[in-house]
């Protein structure tokens, strides 16, 4: 009997994670082929950054309903050690991304700057991080936190993501 169940859930996993996807934009009417109005489209998709025996995977949606969802999961030796979950939208017509780490209080901060390839998030009034960075540099994505929002601080961490799978 656990072999049947097994093979069902392998089975359903194949069908979501290949089949469903492949033929998916009849099934978001068109959804897929919508530009995103939050000029973010260069986080969609799926990233990774290999850090010696840690593996950081950032996951970022297409926008839809005026909304990105995102996560990110840390994992050493095949186990999650954090995560987080991420999602960008208007709040009072300012694009804010909101972060859920584990096991901590979840934040908003307020993009302060944009321009192809590039987007900067604020929020002066939290203890750290105070700024987060996404850039786009020759096919990757780069992201820098910082512990001040200062226009010419230095990073206080940093990740270098490939792509590994694309947006959808």
């Amino acid at each position: 009997m656990a072999d049947e169940v097994r093979r069902a859930w392998r089975v359903a996993a194949i069908l979501v994670f290949t089949v469903i996807p492949a033929g998916s934009a009849s099934l978001t009417s068109g959804a897929a082929t919508v530009p995103a109005r939050d000029g973010l489209g260069f986080l969609c998709g799926t990233w990774a950054a290999v850090q010696g025996p840690r593996t950081i995977f950032e996951h970022w949606s297409p926008s839809r309903g005026g909304q990105r969802l995102g996560y990110t999961q840390t994992i050493v030796d095949g186990t999650v050690k954090t995560y987080e979950t991420l999602r960008i939208d208007r709040r009072d017509g300012q694009l804010t991304l909101t972060a859920s780490p584990s096991n901590q209080t979840t934040v908003s901060f307020a993009l302060a700057r944009q321009s192809e390839g590039e987007a900067v998030f604020i929020n002066p009034d939290h203890d750290f991080p105070q700024q987060i960075a996404y850039r786009l540099r020759d096919g990757r994505l780069i992201a820098h936190i910082y512990r001040t929002a200062a226009p010419a601080a230095e990073p206080a961490a940093s990740w270098q993501y490939d792509r590994v799978a694309p947006c959808h």
